[in-house]
């Protein structure tokens, strides 16, 4: 074998290990697809879209922990001409006119050409002569603090963090229509033949989107907008095949960690979709006329040469606007001299370049150090089978955002019905049919939560069969869904006062949550899972082995009020086993020795664990729910201890107003008594 071949085997399974096999790849992008239908059919109902992108979405799962997505009005449409304009009924659609920059093509201005009800956009407009135009500027200022009131801009986005989550939210509008500007692009792929036809059809049909920024420095920047073709690039990316997509990969991970040279105000001269950018060149100009495994070098090899051609000549034309050079007021100057040096020296290192990265650098320099270094780079040889189970069940959690979308019981109901259908859609995998039925699981579970609000209106009869009704759909929800669901109709039974049923349910969930084979933050014992799991159907390995935090937005415990009411985001998630021990104390309020006993199990849970049963950044929560059950018990020595070391933990809640309160009401208590 020749020896970059063998070498590039290497790095391949390396990135494949780092960023996913092929089949994690496509588990994260199922999940997410599905996800998006489902999150579609909710938003029609309020008038707006919002679409998932950047590094998450084209499939690089948790090591992508930023989000970036794009929102638009639904009843606000761009046209590229006049002639368009009958397409839509303007009683319901307010019009947009996209004039297309000659000067520089790839930005555009709109013109408003019938009446918005929409604030921000009526607030953007600036009238210059006879038309009234939406000045990007205006529209990004107006719709900077909708997510998060202190957002701040970042480019044509609204950045900014969300807990632990940094975001990346434009607000723009739809075109529907593929713009005149960018007809070359057509062609061009067809003599190609790439991306294949069905994609380039499937692209087309997309149209684009506009975003708020303009050329810096143009006399026109605040009035500009970019034409953005953000769902087409998801297209061709996930077109990919594995090989294409790990260099996509390798490319990211060296910008990351080795071209980090900065422009003058102090942010990164390049950026990841100049890299993408530069691979959709790669592979459309058959640069590499194999990808596999062996060749991965070769391709990165390819992209690096090009990258460098690029910034010799200070241009980089946009893959669908070939006049659009996306270096123009970045790579120029000074700027463009020190990375042009830079990227010299490391063509004349050649490939070994690559040990600058510091990700790659241990198996690279074993690979190159010893001849006889050799891996397969079968799926089945890099990843156990189990890591497709752990894989999907994570991202079917943290892309778990359809619980949180419903406005009111009708709206869940429509959307359970339009879910329900997709699932009878011919030729979808087993992967696919469990990922609808654990979102027809937390449909039904948010149905619950807007029955049970209603109730509190009804007269006795009313609310008692609003309550059977939500017992009922919440038992269906939990036989759908994870084997954590269980305990939010355990918390239900408890806040409708049915306590002994309660604890029967509890009683089962407790034995089997402490199993090894529970899949809980990704942590699990293989052995055991392949010996008491392995040979079940997906569905019942999902509903038997995942436990996940519960998240108290749904249904709410009478003594975690005070938390709920003063946490950060009004968002707290308990760990599954936590809530179990806490619900038992509740429950055996009657029964004195049951109810030590939980709270003596909830204690050395808390004294001994090492994150197999509480996540690290839920320790805080996870000490205070244990001072509100020694409260309960009376035990308040023991609960100013636990209020105590809750303040000492990471405040992922940001509870801590709520602890010291809590300190200063038990050592009033403790004083008097």
């Amino acid at each position: 074998m020749d020896e970059i071949h063998r070498i590039s085997e290497a790095v391949y399974v390396e990135m494949c290990d780092i960023l996913g096999t092929p089949t994690l790849v496509a588990i994260r992008r199922e999940v997410l697809d599905i996800a998006e239908i489902i999150r579609t059919q909710s938003e029609e109902r309020k008038g707006e879209r919002i679409r998932l992108g950047g590094s998450r979405r084209e499939g690089f799962g948790s090591v992508a922990s930023d989000v970036d997505c794009m929102r638009w009005r639904t009843d606000h449409q761009v046209i590229c001409g006049l002639n368009h304009a009958n397409i839509y009924h303007s009683e319901r659609c307010t019009l947009i006119l996209m004039e297309c920059s000659k000067e520089i093509p790839g930005l555009a201005m709109l013109q408003l050409l019938t009446p918005t009800h929409y604030d921000s956009v009526r607030q953007s407009c600036i009238r210059i002569c006879d038309g009234l135009y939406i000045s990007s500027a205006l529209y990004r200022e107006n719709t900077m603090g909708l997510f998060r009131h202190n957002s701040t801009q970042h480019g044509p986005c609204a950045s900014g963090q969300d807990g632990e989550t940094e975001y990346d939210i434009a607000y723009g509008f739809a075109c529907k229509q593929w713009p005149s500007v960018a007809t070359s692009f057509t062609p061009r792929c067809q003599s190609k033949r790439w991306p294949p036809n069905h994609v380039l059809s499937d692209v087309i049909t997309l149209g684009c989107h506009v975003v708020p920024i303009g050329l810096k420095g143009s006399p026109k920047e605040d009035l500009e907008w970019r034409i953005s073709f953000s769902l087409a690039e998801q297209k061709i990316i996930q077109c990919m095949d594995h090989t294409q997509f790990m260099c996509y990969g390798l490319l990211k991970l060296f910008l990351k960690e080795v071209l980090l040279l900065e422009d003058s105000n102090g942010k990164p001269l390049l950026c990841s979709y100049f890299m993408k950018t530069i691979l959709f060149w790669v592979i459309q100009n058959e640069t590499v006329k194999d990808w596999n495994p062996s060749n991965l070098l070769s391709g990165f090899w390819s992209c690096f040469k090009f990258l460098l051609s690029c910034v010799y000549h200070a241009y980089l034309p946009n893959f669908f606007i070939t006049e659009n050079n996306l270096f123009i007021s970045k790579v120029f100057g000074r700027s463009q001299r020190l990375l042009c040096e830079q990227l010299f020296e490391m063509y004349n290192q050649g490939i070994t370049c690559l040990l600058q990265c510091r990700s790659i650098r241990d198996v690279l320099t074993g690979a190159i150090g010893c001849r006889q270094y050799r891996i397969s780079t079968a799926e089945s040889d890099i990843i156990p089978e189990i890591h497709k189970d752990v894989e999907l069940f994570d991202e079917l959690d943290s892309n778990d955002i359809v619980a949180m979308s419903f406005s009111n019981v009708g709206h869940c109901f429509g959307t359970l019905y339009s879910t329900v259908k997709n699932l009878h859609v011919p030729n979808l995998n087993e992967r696919q049919r469990v990922t609808f039925r654990k979102y027809i699981s937390t449909i039904l579970r948010s149905t619950v939560f807007h029955l049970y609000k209603t109730s509190n209106d009804l007269s006795n009869k009313g609310r008692l069969r609003i309550l059977n009704v939500c017992l009922k759909l919440l038992k269906v929800s939990a036989d759908m869904g994870f084997f954590s669901d269980k305990i939010y109709f355990a918390l239900l039974l408890h806040t409708v006062g049915k306590n002994s049923n309660a604890i029967q349910f509890l009683s089962t969930i407790k034995e089997k949550i402490t199993k090894s084979y529970i899949i809980y933050d990704r942590i699990v014992d293989i052995e055991c899972y392949d010996r008491e799991i392995g040979g079940l159907p997906l569905m019942e390995r999902m509903r038997k082995t995942v436990a996940v935090n519960i998240d108290l937005r749904m249904i709410m415990i009478k003594e975690l009020e005070f938390e709920f009411s003063l946490a950060a985001r009004n968002f707290i998630d308990v760990p599954p086993y936590v809530m179990v021990l806490m619900l038992l104390v509740l429950c055996n309020r009657g029964n004195p020795q049951k109810q030590n006993e939980a709270l003596d199990e909830l204690y050395l849970l808390l004294h001994s664990d090492e994150g197999r049963h509480i996540k690290k950044i839920l320790r805080g929560i996870s000490w205070q729910i244990l001072g509100i059950c020694q409260e309960v018990c009376e035990d308040y020595q023991g609960a100013l201890l636990s209020y105590q070391k809750s303040l000492k933990e990471e405040p992922h809640h940001n509870l801590q107003e709520a602890t010291y309160l809590r300190i200063q009401d038990v050592q009033c208590r403790h004083a008097m008594g």
